[in-house]
């Protein structure tokens, strides 16, 4: 009996050891991954701030050319013109360190938001529900930032669509990035000004098995053939504003992979994207 009671005790200590080891792994697994992500936010953040160094300069010796047209006493044409000039090129230079300074601010942001996806509170939700609510937060979203832009929304959910085990906060992060981004496409298409074009998203739903498919399609500028294998590279963009980090789709890739799901890019260039997501309806196992 005394034998039996040792050989319990042993087990209990080696799943108490095998849980601590197991813990110990994800936890550096963790840091590993939160290290290399640190390696490439501090390369990538300082091509921002290489800009911001150098229009900066430019800035303060445009600034010292005023001073020099300012103190003479009488200005003839020739010097007028010539200190609209230097004010011109100063407004441009101080625009430049603007927008650079909010990359690298976007850069950190999004590094800050990628550290705290880490959570594991899962939860059954109402994904049609989800859906809906960050749908129409883009939506206004575009129709106040985005000037003269509007869209058709059609959607086409599954009738009998199961509750999904998710973590909420990290999923409503995926939707509102690739609602954005749809959105995005599609206004910087409408400024091409194409005959009879007419903005369009499709979101659609689908269950089968255990598995739930989401699919968000837009008709905007599409996605080159030779882009698409980079597409959830970190801080790989096609967008050229200010605001464009890269980091949108990789951070997606990553919770919607957390979720033991999948998410891919179809593309054509000049005519859709669309974004497929796979998700199981339960959670099997959370790290």
């Amino acid at each position: 009996m005394h034998d039996q009671d040792q050989d319990q005790d042993h087990t209990i200590d080696l799943t108490a050891e095998i849980d601590r080891l197991r813990n110990q792994i994800i936890y550096l697994q963790r840091m590993a991954s939160l290290g290399e992500l640190l390696a490439a936010v501090s390369h990538e953040v300082k091509n921002p701030l290489g800009f911001i160094k150098n229009f900066s300069e430019l800035a303060t010796e445009l600034a010292q050319s005023l001073q020099l047209e300012v103190a003479v006493p009488e200005k003839k044409g020739e010097s007028r013109a010539r200190l609209l000039e230097v004010l011109a090129q100063l407004q441009f230079n101080l625009g430049k360190i603007t927008d650079n300074c909010d990359r690298a601010c976007l850069i950190l942001e999004n590094m800050l938001i990628h550290a705290r996806s880490q959570s594991t509170g899962f939860e059954k939700i109402n994904l049609h529900k989800l859906l809906d609510e960050y749908l129409a937060l883009t939506y206004v979203r575009a129709r106040t930032g985005l000037s003269g832009f509007n869209m058709n929304i059609q959607k086409e959910y599954a009738d009998a669509m199961p509750l999904i085990e998710v973590n909420e906060r990290d999923l409503s992060r995926v939707f509102l990035n690739i609602f954005n981004n749809a959105c995005d496409a599609m206004f910087a298409r409408q400024q091409k000004n194409e005959p009879e074009y007419v903005p369009e998203l499709l979101l659609s739903t689908a269950f089968s098995g255990e598995m739930v498919t989401i699919r968000v399609r837009d008709n905007g500028t599409g996605i080159k053939s030779g882009d698409i294998s980079q597409i959830f590279d970190r801080f790989f963009t096609t967008r050229k504003t200010p605001g464009a980090t890269g980091l949108g789709l990789a951070i997606c890739k990553e919770i919607v992979s957390r979720h033991h799901g999948r998410i891919e890019v179809l593309a054509e260039e000049g005519r859709f994207t669309e974004v497929v997501i796979e998700l199981p309806v339960v959670q099997q196992s959370v790290d």
